[in-house]
């Protein structure tokens, strides 16, 4: 028993050692700290199109080939390209889901809606004859970490924000 205690000290008094070599350069001087990234409660949300009051209208045009630019805001996270995160622990890359759908990821907080994806691009925000409820796409945005996982905020919920539009050939003409 008294072998081990002693074999602990031991084991601690190297550690902290290392620990403290660790942080002194070669110089002598003391080592920088490791850049973690943020490190409050991480969220995001829809700055473009804005999630206020009515489901916001998007543009199709007349192709179905449409890119409809989405633009989000971080906070207290880094949005990057895989392989670009390094030691920071709150940061990903954005991946779009439409209607639970993986539609398009991206390492910027700009994230493409891709409409050639859609099985259906028009929604009208009209009644739907089956349910009576309003005909719209349904976006999430999720931050998703370098293992392919979800980003966790405090609470243990993914880092996420949602959004219901309508989108349209074109708006002006609702």
């Amino acid at each position: 028993m008294l072998a081990k205690r002693a074999d602990d000290r031991r084991f601690r008094r190297v550690s902290a050692l290392i620990a403290l070599a660790g942080l002194v350069g070669c110089d002598g001087t003391v080592a920088s700290d490791t850049d973690v990234g943020p490190l409050g409660d991480p969220a995001l949300a829809f700055a473009v199109p804005a999630a206020a009051g009515e489901a916001p209208c998007l543009s199709l045009g007349a192709s179905n080939d449409a890119e409809l630019t989405l633009v989000m805001t971080p906070t207290e996270l880094e949005v990057r390209p895989p392989g670009a995160c390094g030691s920071s622990a709150q940061c990903g890359r954005l991946s779009l889901y439409v209607e639970g759908a993986l539609n398009n990821e991206s390492g910027v907080p700009a994230i493409a809606l891709l409409a050639r994806k859609l099985a259906d691009p028009i929604h009208d925000g009209r009644p739907r004859l089956d349910d009576g409820e309003p005909d719209l796409l349904s976006l999430r945005v999720e931050v998703t970490t370098e293992l392919d996982e979800p980003l966790l905020d405090e609470e243990g919920l993914p880092v996420e924000a949602t959004l219901d539009v309508v989108t349209v050939p074109d708006c002006d003409a609702r």
